[in-house]
């Protein structure tokens, strides 16, 4: 009965546990911290699963913990909070920043058709992704578009060139919105 539970869910509570355990262990001793968490990470619920924790103290960066820490692993949906918080505490962006993808052409526009190149400038949107294709392509027809003669130019400058995790972990790649590159347009 206990392998009904061995899902996502039943594995993200030990997850949330393990992070409990970890904020209540500050005035703890370091092996009271290691042995807490290395019962919850022995939890038969990741038995199967790929692991790594790496646990700092504040402000000192000290590592307090670690197990794994140096193995590459795709993020777990939790790193989602670190990179919100850091969003929105980011000088340049914040709770009403909003990203944008531009698109436009180089030529000249005539009777339906652009004679020239379609440019599409990508903003860095989270939320873009191959699903979203067909419906920007139903926009630029519905704007009068029905022909392109030149390329398709996908502008990525918004970012840096950096656009894959770790060399090790690029055998594991796979299209899924969760897994994007790290691009201007993902």
């Amino acid at each position: 009965m206990l392998n009904a539970y061995n899902g996502i869910g039943f594995q993200s509570f030990w997850i949330a546990l393990l992070m409990l355990l970890t904020a209540s262990a500050y005035s703890q001793t370091q092996s009271d911290l290691t042995i807490a968490i290395d019962k919850a990470l022995k939890a038969s619920c990741l038995d199967h699963s790929q692991t790594g924790v790496s646990i700092m103290a504040v402000p000192s960066g000290d590592v307090v913990y670690a197990y794994q820490s140096d193995k590459p692993l795709l993020p777990a949906s939790v790193m989602k909070l670190v990179t919100t918080a850091a969003a929105l505490d980011a000088e340049n962006l914040g709770p009403d920043y909003r990203f944008k993808t531009l698109f436009g052409y180089s030529g000249i526009r005539k009777n339906g058709t652009i004679h020239g190149n379609l440019i599409i400038q990508g903003g860095g949107d989270p939320r873009l992704s191959t699903e979203h294709l067909w419906t920007i392509a139903n926009r630029i027809k519905n704007s009068g578009i029905n022909e392109v003669t030149g390329n398709l130019v996908i502008d990525t400058h918004f970012f840096d060139d950096y656009e894959r995790a770790p060399a090790a972990l690029q055998a594991e790649y796979t299209q899924r919105p969760y897994d994007a590159k790290l691009s201007a347009f993902s």
